[in-house]
């Protein structure tokens, strides 16, 4: 029998999980309190606590349990399982990062390592995370396989009246989106600044797609001097997601690091170029379809903007290879590459 932890419903791991229930590769799904399970069968759902007081116990090397959040706090108890264990590891971003204490950074990775030595094998996004992984916890690469995320079908979702009336909303020559996060490795501030010193600045107005607009972000958009020029929308359904990327001349993603990075492709999906990041997995993922820079370096990043809105017919065909990139990871991809983890160790 193959298990899935059902964790979180939301943002990144939510996505991911939800990915993996529309595999239909398992036959019983683990839910935790508050997760949504309008999407699967009721005689497959195992709520947590039946599963851990009647079902774990009784689990044997044929059976599987697919960790999906990094650790093992979910399921405790889960090490003293007879069951074959795969824990999901997106990356290792919190040990990489400059930000984070020697104290957190050394929590984490204590957290981190205990479920990389409990559990039999590991699944990861990238090649870059495989090594990365693998380097950090001295393991053999054998133990870790690679499955590639994929961007939700966004474009079904599209509404053109909607993003038609946005455009109009927007009122600006040039609409710029960018992910917004007060976590300084989604690199907000400098790509910010970079925006404001390009000579583009007062000819566009930025989508910052953040999952809350608070009062802190508010301040720091003042003080970075672009408030403005920003409109926030919030946490905001798919559909609309998908007409804020439509009505969008350029996506921005100069993350400091990432494990895969969807949002990228998002863009690619719904026709947005893209200006990203030349660290981590990005020229991985996104191949030859975007233009990278240096996140660390503010003129590079703004040199970058002028490059891409200076130039239609690159844009053009970053349009064009973005459509191609795209396609390379699709959910028929996704389930083929977990039927392979799943057939290799029968």
């Amino acid at each position: 029998m193959k298990y899935l932890e059902c964790r979180y419903d939301r943002y990144g791991f939510g996505t991911y999980i939800k990915a993996q229930i529309k595999t239909d590769l398992y036959d019983y799904y683990i839910i935790f309190d508050g997760f949504d399970t309008g999407n699967i069968e009721p005689d497959k759902i195992v709520y947590r606590d039946e599963f851990l007081n009647n079902r774990m116990g009784e689990l044997n090397k044929e059976d599987i349990v697919v960790i999906t959040c990094n650790d093992l706090k979910g399921l405790p108890g889960i090490e003293d399982s007879k069951c074959t264990k795969i824990l999901t590891l997106h990356d290792v971003t919190p040990l990489r990062v400059r930000y984070l204490s020697k104290a957190k950074k050394s929590n984490w990775r204590n957290m981190v390592k205990k479920a990389v030595e409990v559990c039999d094998y590991i699944i990861t996004v990238s090649n870059f995370s495989k090594d990365d992984i693998q380097k950090e916890f001295n393991i053999s690469g054998s133990k870790i396989f690679v499955v590639y995320n994929y961007a939700q079908k966004i474009t079904e979702m599209l509404n053109e009246d909607d993003a038609d009336n946005l455009r109009d909303i927007y009122d600006a020559k040039y609409v710029i989106a960018t992910v917004g996060s007060m976590s300084l490795n989604k690199n907000f501030i400098r790509t910010a600044l970079a925006w404001k010193r390009s000579k583009y600045f007062r000819k566009s107005v930025m989508i910052v797609m953040s999952k809350k607009n608070s009062i802190a972000f508010k301040l720091l958009l003042a003080l970075l001097g672009v408030k403005k020029r920003v409109v926030v929308p919030g946490y905001v359904p798919l559909e609309r997601l998908a007409s804020l990327y439509y009505v969008s001349d350029l996506f921005i993603f100069t993350t400091i690091r990432e494990g895969f990075g969807i949002p990228p492709l998002e863009a690619m999906a719904l026709d947005t170029p893209v200006l990203t990041s030349n660290t981590s997995c990005m020229e991985e993922v996104l191949g030859d379809a975007a233009v990278y820079v240096n996140p660390y370096k503010i003129r590079d990043i703004s040199r970058g903007i002028e490059k891409l809105l200076d130039n239609k017919k690159l844009l053009e065909k970053l349009i064009e290879k973005g459509r191609r990139q795209t396609k390379l990871y699709s959910p028929d991809r996704f389930k083929s590459q977990m039927l392979c983890v799943f057939e290799e160790l029968q």
